[in-house]
């Protein structure tokens, strides 16, 4: 089943010398794909592709080329091109069976191997698969980044504990550090029962390592002990962590924030907020007292503000307002950063969910590549056997 809306964003090469099958064949894949770059010979090509990726700054989805070729034949072009290029899918079209040219092809890494007349629609099939495998893998390596990204968002704002299968520390953060009064080099190597506060359920902690063994996210208000033996609460979200080759799971991460039993602690911002309203405090308790002064010197009941006491008092009534601003502000922050924790979760769990179904969609497509190494192989093996037959 081809995917025309998939094959309509590639670029594609054709190498070929014959005139009439250069036009011919570059006619059909004209109407299929984005973009078809023609080529009269390997000397062509290289200057083609280089000049279209390195000086124009585009990009060649797939090579499509003749072996047999003027200049250049299409090894020597491939073998060029591969400087640049180390994992552009190429694929080489060839009149007759030509085993002398294909170990060198696998040590260059050809994709498939077609005979003339080339079988249009199995061209197109194989350029739509080798091109899905390499989209794949930028795909994977795009959300390795974009996790990467979230981490590091997360790491400002949250404490982010890794521990191995068996509960040992094997990574904290700064925050974490300063949550707990630990030093990185302390916590290390621990255990997470070390930090677990006794008075948590039993049934809390069984059902989270439940849930975790069983690969599965577990969200819940979790009770520690500091280093200082005094509690607190986290709010963790943990997320299982798959080793990448095998698939299997070697420990899980814990992404929490600072908890009451009724609500999470408020974050830097509101943080500052709050200190900007001690400072404001402050400020209203030194006008008083400057006031107070002032009205004891004027020695009288009830004295008429003078111009110095009007300009306080004026100033007073601004702190307040302000003090009555920064504390609707704090319930704003509150709202704002209940929902950045949630959606900062959110994403975590669901570019996780991601990651792990390229990597086994990159898995699958690495087998069939496998495959079709191999049958390259079997292809090389029946050509030869082929060849000492047409000699006896």
């Amino acid at each position: 089943m081809f995917n025309k809306e998939f094959l309509k964003t590639l670029t594609v090469m054709y190498v070929e010398d014959d005139t009439s099958i250069r036009e011919s064949l570059g006619a059909i894949l004209q109407k299929v794909f984005k973009k078809v770059i023609l080529c009269i010979d390997g000397q062509d090509g290289v200057e083609q592709f280089t000049s279209f990726t390195k000086t124009q700054g585009g990009e060649i989805d797939v090579i499509v080329s003749d072996i047999n070729m003027p200049k250049k034949n299409g090894l020597e072009m491939l073998a060029q091109i591969r400087e640049l290029d180390n994992d552009i899918p190429a694929i080489f079209t060839t009149a007759h069976g030509e085993a002398n040219f294909l170990m060198e092809a696998i040590k260059l890494n050809v994709s498939y191997y077609a005979l003339k007349p080339i079988n249009t629609p199995l061209l197109l099939e194989n350029i739509q698969k080798f091109c899905l495998s390499k989209h794949q893998q930028k795909l994977i390596l795009k959300k390795e980044k974009e996790l990467s990204a979230y981490i590091d968002i997360i790491d400002n704002v949250a404490t982010i504990i890794k521990i191995d299968t068996g509960g040992i520390f094997i990574d904290v953060n700064d925050q974490f550090c300063e949550v707990s009064s630990y030093e990185k080099e302390e916590i290390l190597g621990q255990n997470i029962t070390n930090i677990t506060h006794p008075g948590i359920l039993a049934s809390t902690y069984k059902e989270m390592y439940k849930t975790i063994s069983s690969g599965q996210n577990w969200e819940g208000l979790y009770k520690c002990i500091d280093k200082n033996k005094d509690f607190f609460y986290l709010r963790l979200s943990a997320i299982p962590n798959f080793d990448d080759s095998s698939n299997e799971m070697k420990g899980c991460v814990f992404v929490g924030f600072i908890a009451t039993e009724d609500e999470q602690e408020k974050r830097d911002t509101m943080q500052k907020v709050r200190q900007n309203i001690i400072d404001q405090k402050k400020k209203e308790t030194q006008l008083n007292n400057r006031i107070k002064i002032l009205e004891a010197k004027q020695n009288r009941p009830a004295p008429q503000p003078s111009v110095d006491i009007s300009f306080i008092q004026g100033t007073l009534e601004k702190c307040k307002i302000k003090n009555v601003k920064l504390l609707n502000q704090i319930k704003h922050y509150e709202k704002g950063i209940a929902t950045l924790e949630h959606r900062l979760s959110t994403i975590a769990e669901a570019e996780i969910s991601k990651r792990h179904d390229l990597m086994e969609r990159n898995k699958t497509l690495q087998k069939e590549k496998s495959t079709l190494q191999e049958s390259l192989i079997s292809t090389k093996n029946q050509l030869n056997k082929y060849e000492k037959k047409k000699k006896r």
